[in-house]
């Protein structure tokens, strides 16, 4: 009897594999939920490396002066380039512009090493086109009693480009006296806010603009910062100037007394550092995980009764506790632990990513401000029921319902890891004052903004 000979094709490798896991559906889910895993970290994990939020942030890179570099650069050249044209010319490079959309208002204290205004005046100057430089009217303020005391004081771009530059020149003896006992005893917060309402007020008396920005002395602007800050403001100030809940003052009532516009600000600046998990907003998580929880469990079970051939064994209830009491928690941690900024980044609606932002705006390194607003924003800093501007300002908008606005991403960096405070405490602060999309300006074909 001749030996039977076995002419039975042997499966190809996919196919044998495909019908392990056929056979196994715990082990096969197990696999595929590893992979994506993996492969969901992997692809999130160069956004949350630069997410203070995450659990993969970067303490190492996560501060990165990516698109920074590029702009400290350009700023110090074009700084240079003025102040080499000025050794043949004692005029400024233009003259103030006749009906300005925009007054830019820069306060400058001396710090104790580093100066960041260099940096700050030529990166918002640098890149404007001559169209865009003829709207805006530049206010420079070195907010000092004896003014030569800054180092930059007789640097020459300090005549050349500004349009007009601010003193303290003008002020009665009892107000200089006042500015000089702050000077003296260190009292940067009662004179921070002096500074920022006298700067406010130099825009609004010296130019008819009808939006005034104030930025601060140690920020990077993005290039196009101009371009998009405008279409921003005219933007949200075209949506409800003033809405039936916020009536206009009548004649006879003081403009300080009551807001004339429903919107306060819009923010150059945010940082990330406050926009993560808030744990006021547990409830909300714990809500929607449960729901998450429930709705899955309910799919899990309607997609096997409904389908109970194809999927009695693949959804068994072994299978069905595994996902929902392992792989389910897993995703969930997996969310919350890539942070928020992340997985739920704030919007880039048009025009130039205005939005709404009521909380977590921190912090005051770029204001714009519709001009009607300075009477009573005069008047808030005047009541002085904060210490610093930025707080004066979000317990005046929650006070009277204001809107706050954002522009995202950030048009402004803020570069002084050193405070004007000139105390280890105050340095740390400022170091953590930080706009991770800034920084992405450039990256990623993002392009100037």
């Amino acid at each position: 009897m001749k030996p039977t000979i076995n002419l039975t094709r042997p499966l190809p490798p996919l196919r044998l594999l495909s019908s392990y896991f056929l056979s196994h559906p715990r082990l096969a889910i197990t696999v595929i939920f590893i992979a994506l895993y993996l492969l969901t970290i992997a692809r999130y994990y160069p956004l949350s490396s630069h997410d203070p939020s995450s659990f993969f942030f970067s303490s190492t890179h996560g501060y990165d002066k990516s698109y920074s570099t590029i702009r400290e650069a350009q700023a110090l050249s074009f700084i240079n380039t003025t102040n080499s044209n000025s050794e043949t010319s004692s005029s400024p490079t233009s003259p103030p512009p006749t009906s300005p959309s925009l007054c830019l208002g820069v306060a400058t204290v001396a710090r104790p090493t580093t100066q960041y205004i260099t940096h700050t005046i030529g990166s918002l100057l640098e890149g404007l086109s001559p169209t865009e430089r003829a709207q805006i009217h530049f206010i420079f303020f070195i907010a000092h009693t004896d003014p030569t005391t800054h180092p930059v004081y007789h640097e020459p771009w300090t005549r050349h480009l500004p349009d007009t530059q601010l003193t303290y020149m003008g002020l009665s003896s009892t107000q200089m006296s006042t500015l000089r006992t702050w000077e003296s005893t260190h009292d940067y917060r009662s004179k921070g806010l002096f500074d920022y309402s006298y700067l406010l007020s130099a825009c609004a008396t010296k130019t008819s603009a009808p939006f005034i920005a104030i930025a601060e002395g140690d920020v990077l602007a993005a290039r196009g910062w101009y371009a998009r800050t405008l279409a921003a403001a005219e933007h949200i100030d075209a949506l409800d100037p003033f809405d039936d809940d916020h009536p206009f003052p009548s004649p006879s009532t003081p403009p300080e007394n009551l807001p004339p516009s429903s919107w306060l600000y819009l923010r150059l600046f945010h940082t990330e550092t406050y926009l993560g998990w808030n744990k006021e907003f547990w409830p909300t998580y714990l809500f929607t995980s449960t729901l998450l929880f429930l709705l899955t469990a309910t799919s899990l079970i309607a997609l096997r009764a409904t389908f109970p051939y194809a999927l009695s064994r693949p959804l068994s209830n072994p299978t069905i506790s595994l996902i929902l009491t392992l792989y389910l928690p897993l995703s969930i941690l997996l969310f919350f632990a890539l942070g928020r900024p992340t997985v739920l980044p704030l919007a880039q609606p048009s025009p130039a990513g205005a939005q709404l932002m009521a909380n977590y705006g921190c912090c005051s390194q770029g204001f714009v401000f519709p001009r009607r607003m300075v009477p009573f924003i005069k008047k808030r800093i005047e009541e002085k029921r904060a210490e610093y501007i930025d707080m004066l300002l979000e317990a005046a908008a929650g006070e009277w319902g204001l809107q706050r606005w954002v522009v995202n991403p950030s048009l402004l960096q803020h570069v002084g890891g050193e405070s004007a405070k000139g105390d280890d405490i105050a340095d740390e602060r400022a170091r953590m004052i930080w706009s991770f999309g800034f920084e992405r300006w450039g990256v990623e074909g993002a392009g100037a903004p």
